[in-house]
């Protein structure tokens, strides 16, 4: 395990927890390894492990005995990767990760008994472990992964809480770019110069801009165009940024040189009051059907929503469950689901008016605490007004 001045690093300590959980995962349902699959697309797991975020199709060979080993796909990035990886046995993924993946199989003699997999490994590469090393059962351990890292530690949360700060100057940026006559792409550019400057890490940057008299959009866009910033415009957004891995993610609304329209302002009331009263409610043992309960309220206002109301985040979204209002869920909630000290989630009520077209949406990351929780995110939620 490296330790080092020049990447952030845990303490070993929190390295040990989390190859301790691995561990247990490993022996609980009789694994010889974990193959853990990565690309820019999703990562964390890979990262969780080795602190590398992979970009191309990445391998990490976890055995539950010897050393890992970190194959990355191309050659030119192995020397930054074998700086930044704690990994010590890093290296090139050769012409084709699959092949190298299973050679390494082969090599650490991890050619029999269940091997479990994590991530979205590609199908060709699939086949290629099944034929290369025939006798090994393969299992699905994708989820079950991803529930080791549910509960944040102490340092993992002062990483997030990095991050919130980071993603607060980022939102304080656009406000401040957000004056008559930029474009979107302008205002990209001042939000991203903000996380930047600060060693954040790019997440996401969505938003809409639109007249709140004639509104076109009603949920944060994630294409940006070269629409011109005008007076009577509003801003609604959702920006992310990581620090090291983690992320938090904030949603506010920017009304443009002008108050917002009484539409704009009651949905903008019901969606803060939403958000609040979810807040308000989370602590160790609430349920997901509380949550539910408070985004009834929406429909009963008249309104509806577009996005999810809550999920999981901590490094992108996972676990714990998220989802939207009973009227509008995609797939069934656990409502019985209790939440526990120290899981992270984004409350992101996205408020629409089906008659109008109008919309917006508020949301902060927060942590679930002894007593309640701890906004991560601590932006003002006012309805704010810019471009003066």
């Amino acid at each position: 395990m490296k330790q080092d001045n020049i990447i952030n690093r845990f303490s070993k300590q929190e390295y040990m927890r989390r190859y301790g959980l691995v561990s247990e995962l490993m022996d609980g349902s009789n694994l010889e390894a974990l193959v853990i699959y990565g690309d820019t697309y999703r990562g964390t797991e890979v990262r969780w492990l080795s602190d590398f975020p992979p970009r191309h199709d990445t391998y990490l060979i976890w055995p539950a005995k010897g050393e890992p080993t970190l194959l990355v796909r191309h050659f030119n990035h192995v020397p930054d990767a074998k700086i930044v990886s704690n990994v010590e046995d890093t290296r090139w993924g050769g012409e084709n990760s699959g092949v190298t993946a299973a050679e390494v199989l082969v090599e650490k003699s991890l050619t029999r008994g269940k091997i479990g997999l994590v991530g979205r490994i590609p199908y060709k590469d699939f086949n290629t472990f099944r034929s290369k090393v025939a006798d090994v059962d393969f299992v699905d351990k994708d989820r079950d992964f991803s529930w080791l890292r549910v509960t944040k530690s102490e340092e993992e949360l002062d990483w997030l809480r990095k991050a919130g700060e980071i993603n607060d100057i980022t939102m304080e940026a656009l406000a401040q770019a957000a004056v008559r006559g930029v474009t979107e792409f302008e205002l990209i550019a001042a939000l991203e110069h903000a996380y930047v400057k600060e060693g954040g890490e790019h997440v996401l940057h969505f938003f809409s801009t639109v007249s709140m008299e004639a509104p076109e959009a009603f949920v944060p866009a994630q294409v940006q165009k070269d629409r011109v910033l005008q007076k009577g415009d509003v801003i609604i957004n959702e920006i992310g940024v990581g620090w090291g891995g983690y992320t938090t993610q904030e949603h506010r609304a920017f009304a443009v040189g002008v108050e917002p329209t009484p539409l704009y302002q009651r949905i903008y009331d019901v969606a803060v009051g939403v958000h609040n009263e979810i807040l308000d409610l989370l602590r160790p043992g609430a349920t997901i059907k509380e949550i539910l309960d408070v985004g009834d309220t929406i429909h009963e206002e008249g309104f509806t929503i577009n996005d999810g109301l809550f999920h999981g985040y901590g490094m992108g979204i996972s676990p714990p469950p998220g989802g939207r209002t009973r009227k509008t869920v995609l797939s069934p909630h656990r409502e019985d689901f209790e939440y526990q000290e120290n899981m992270v989630l984004v409350v992101q009520p996205n408020i629409v008016d089906e008659a109008s077209g109008a919309g917006l949406q508020i949301g902060s990351t927060v942590a679930i605490t002894a007593d309640g929780v701890e906004v991560l995110t601590k932006y003002p939620l006012d309805f704010k007004i810019v471009g003066r």
